[in-house]
């Protein structure tokens, strides 16, 4: 039933928390404070556990967007799927055609703005980490 429910079969935090509310409103799930943590601690973890391995060679000025999938239990535990080191940038929705932008235009900003000079001749110097634009949600 692809998209028969939602668009893409792909919901925003605020529609599935509608959701939830909606389907199990004695359970009074928040998706912020009781499922975005497990998804927090899960992908910790996973760096924890494959710090040394992700690059071992330490190359540098390189980066990958990794891509998480997981799945939710009937009492709300969050499960991991898998990683994806090559995850799916297609933006098929109006949801993901933000999300994936969103996601480019700040790893972008937090890759590349350091290293190259800008493009705006008149200024010609290298951003500085500690300047990231306030929108970046890492």
């Amino acid at each position: 039933d692809f998209g028969k429910f939602e668009n893409c079969n792909k919901m925003s935090y605020g529609d599935f928390q509608r959701y939830l509310n909606s389907t199990f409103p004695d359970m009074s799930i928040d998706v912020i404070k009781h499922i975005v943590p497990q998804i927090k601690k899960i992908i910790y973890d996973t760096f924890r556990a494959t710090c040394f391995k992700i690059d071992p060679d330490r190359v540098h000025n390189s980066f990958e967007i990794l891509g998480y999938d997981f799945m939710l239990t009937d009492d709300f535990k969050l499960n991991l799927i898998e990683v994806n080191t090559n995850p799916c940038l297609e933006t098929e929705s109006p949801l993901l055609t933000r999300i994936v932008t969103e996601l480019l235009e700040n790893t972008f900003k937090i890759v590349l703005d350091p290293i190259f000079t800008s493009p705006d001749l008149t200024t010609n110097r290298k951003m500085v980490i500690n300047e990231l634009p306030t929108e970046i949600k890492y």
